[in-house]
């Protein structure tokens, strides 16, 4: 059985998050995550013009862009 973390964050995933909310050792461990980034849907106008210099894309990233998604 496999245990799956989701980490919602409102405002664009960055290096300092990803090591804060120990997506690594959650990674080593077995674990499935999933980090759902709504900063278009909480923020729609904020969330199109910024980008922190030092933004975390990884391939555990979902982006939402509507509360359609």
């Amino acid at each position: 059985m496999s245990m799956k973390i989701i980490i919602v964050f409102y405002i664009p995933l960055n290096q300092r998050d990803y090591q804060r909310f120990g997506v690594p050792i959650f990674l080593k461990n077995g674990f499935e995550v999933e980090l759902w980034d709504i900063t278009h849907v909480r923020h729609p106008a904020w969330g199109k013009h910024y980008t922190p210099p030092d933004f975390m894309q990884t391939e555990h990233l979902v982006m939402f862009h509507s509360r359609e998604d």
